[in-house]
C-alpha cells in the first residue's frame, strides 16, 4: 500500500507542478500579438512594388506619367503614350489599377517626347540621379594673351 501511496502523491505533486508552471501570461499572450502586428505593419501598394522592380531591373530612368485628373488612362490614353514611346524604353507597366504607366529604361526619354508626355500627363522622374559631369575644358585656356 506504501507503493501505491507514493505513485499516488507523485502524480499528484506531478499534475500540481505542470499546473503551477504553465507559460507565464505574458510569453503566453506574445504569440497572439504577433499576427496583429505583422497584419499592421502598412502594406506597400503595387505601384510602389512595380516602381521597386524597375529598380531592382537596374534601371537608370524611371518615369511614372498618369492623367492629369487621377483618373484611369483610357484607350487614347495608352495609345498617346505608346506614340510617344520610343523604341529605346526597356520595359512598360501598366499599374495603379490602370491609373498609372511606368517606364523603365536604361536611355534618357528623348527631350520631345519627354515635353510631349509632360504637357498631357502628370510627370513622376523616379530615375537614379545622375553623375556629375565635369565642366568642359576651357579651350581658350592656352591661347591667353601675352
Amino acid at each position: 500500500m506504501r507503493i501505491d501511496v507514493g505513485i499516488a502523491v507523485t502524480a499528484l505533486a506531478a499534475v500540481c507542478l505542470l499546473a503551477a508552471c504553465g507559460p507565464h501570461p505574458r510569453f503566453a499572450n506574445a504569440n497572439s500579438n504577433s499576427a496583429e502586428t505583422a497584419n499592421a505593419r502598412p502594406q506597400r501598394s503595387q505601384t510602389e512594388r512595380d516602381i521597386e522592380s524597375m529598380r531592382t531591373a537596374d534601371f537608370e530612368f524611371v518615369y511614372v506619367f498618369r492623367r492629369k485628373d487621377g483618373g484611369v488612362l483610357d484607350e487614347a490614353d495608352r495609345r498617346y503614350l505608346n506614340e510617344q514611346k520610343p523604341p529605346e524604353i526597356n520595359r512598360v507597366k501598366l499599374t495603379d489599377e490602370g491609373r498609372a504607366v511606368i517606364f523603365g529604361s536604361n536611355f534618357q526619354l528623348p527631350e520631345p517626347q519627354m515635353e510631349a508626355l509632360k504637357e498631357r500627363f502628370a510627370f513622376e522622374d523616379l530615375s537614379r540621379p545622375q553623375p556629375e559631369q565635369p565642366p568642359a575644358a576651357n579651350t581658350n585656356a592656352g591661347n591667353q594673351a601675352k
